[in-house]
């Protein structure tokens, strides 16, 4: 099974999922996480986690930004 976590940060997924991860991957899941780049990925990744960036702007209300986040969430949604 696949399993992709999303989050508006790399850090809130590493500090706060990181257990989740963990046990997902123990029971046999493949692990995906979806966030914007920070000093984390890095972390995600040596979990053994496939990260996939995205460009997201949290206190973005440019919808040309906005849209550029969706297309790049469909785009990674595609390819997991």
């Amino acid at each position: 099974m696949r399993v992709l976590i999303f989050y508006n940060t790399a850090w809130y997924i590493y500090i706060f999922r990181r257990n989740l991860i963990k046990e997902l991957q123990k029971a046999g899941c493949t692990v995906f996480a979806v966030a914007p780049h920070d000093d984390y990925v890095d972390k995600i990744r040596e979990l053994g986690v496939d990260v996939r960036t995205l460009r997201l702007a949290p206190r973005s209300t440019n919808p040309a930004a906005e849209l550029r986040a969706f297309s790049d969430l469909r785009r990674i949604l595609g390819e997991v």
